[in-house]
This record gives C-alpha cells, sequence and structure tokens, in this order.
C-alpha cells in the first residue's frame, strides 16, 4: 500500500518543467493581451484623431457661415437706411 501511495503522491507533484512551461504559457498570454490592448489603443486613437479633424472643420464651416449671415444682415441694413436716405433726399427735392 505505501508503495502505491507514494507513486500517487509523486505524480501529483508538478516538476520544475512542467512550472517552467506554465510560467511561459503565462508570459506567452500576457504579452497577447498586450497586444491586443495596444491595437485596440492605436485604433481608438486613429478614430479619435479623425473625428477630431472631422469636428474642428466644421466647427470652422459653421463659424463662417455665421460671419456669412452677419455680413449679409449688415448689407440689408446698409441697403434699407440708403433706401431711407434716398427717399428722403427725394421728398426734400419735391418739396423745395
Amino acid at each position: 500500500k505505501q508503495a502505491l501511495k507514494r507513486s500517487r503522491t509523486k505524480e501529483h507533484r508538478p516538476t520544475h518543467a512542467s512550472t517552467a512551461m506554465t510560467s511561459i504559457l503565462a508570459a506567452e498570454a500576457v504579452g497577447a493581451a498586450t497586444a491586443a490592448a495596444k491595437g485596440a489603443f492605436n485604433y481608438n486613437r486613429a478614430n479619435f484623431m479623425f473625428d477630431a479633424g472631422m469636428r474642428w472643420a466644421r466647427f470652422n464651416t459653421g463659424y463662417g457661415q455665421a460671419m456669412g449671415q452677419v455680413s449679409q444682415y449688415r448689407e440689408d441694413i446698409r441697403d434699407l437706411t440708403e433706401f431711407t436716405v434716398t427717399k428722403a433726399d427725394t421728398y426734400h427735392t419735391v418739396g423745395t
């Protein structure tokens, strides 16, 4: 019986080779996870940078449109003022 017990206990004890193999596999798994995380980060960063460029272009386009709109309002006010002045000058000319 004792010989049987000894052989069982020896089978269940991990050897140095299996411990080394386990640590190598763990290191490879960590390396693979690190590579996957780095790839995901670079992918997300590239998308963020692309979106940032698009956001900046949209901001500049909106700003340009707003400037054009204000310019058009100013031109309309100039035209209305010019029309009023011309009308008043006409009344002064006819009235004299």
